[in-house]
């Protein structure tokens, strides 16, 4: 038995920036090195 109108929008759910939320400034040591060629060239490095 399927439940009609079961799932409704609530408005409460967020979209967040992935690349600033999971790549921190303060965690680059860690994943610098696996970055790729990209990365570096943005960075000037």
């Amino acid at each position: 038995m399927v439940r009609q109108d079961r799932f409704e929008t609530s408005g409460q759910a967020g979209v967040f920036d992935f690349f600033e939320t999971v790549y921190r400034k303060e965690d680059e040591s860690v994943y610098e090195a696996d970055m790729g060629e990209a990365y570096h060239m943005e960075l000037g490095s």
